[in-house]
């Protein structure tokens, strides 16, 4: 892995949470839930591909994609809870 590889990273993180999010306006309410492991999911599929493009192996693809996927997860979050804080503070 080189070393501007994790930085390559930060614009897919973005993709992932604008995917996860369009994906929870076609899903049914109750699906929300789940949509930390979309993100999980769909993070190790682009960096599987992203992987087969650079020849990384398998295990680091997967272990890259977890990093995409969890760090989308907790940038969204983090970003709704302090929307809702804002909120509660006016």
């Amino acid at each position: 892995m080189r070393e501007n590889d994790i930085l390559y990273g930060i614009p897919v993180i973005m993709l992932i949470t604008g995917l996860v999010q369009l994906i929870k306006q076609i899903c049914p309410s109750g699906a929300t839930k789940y949509m930390g492991l979309v993100a999980l999911i769909i993070g190790v599929a682009i960096a599987v591909i992203q992987g087969q493009v650079y020849a990384w192996p398998l295990v680091q693809s997967v272990l890259t994609g977890m990093y995409y996927g969890l760090s989308s997860a907790g940038l969204y979050s983090t970003g709704k809870n302090s929307l809702a804080g804002q909120r509660r503070d006016l």
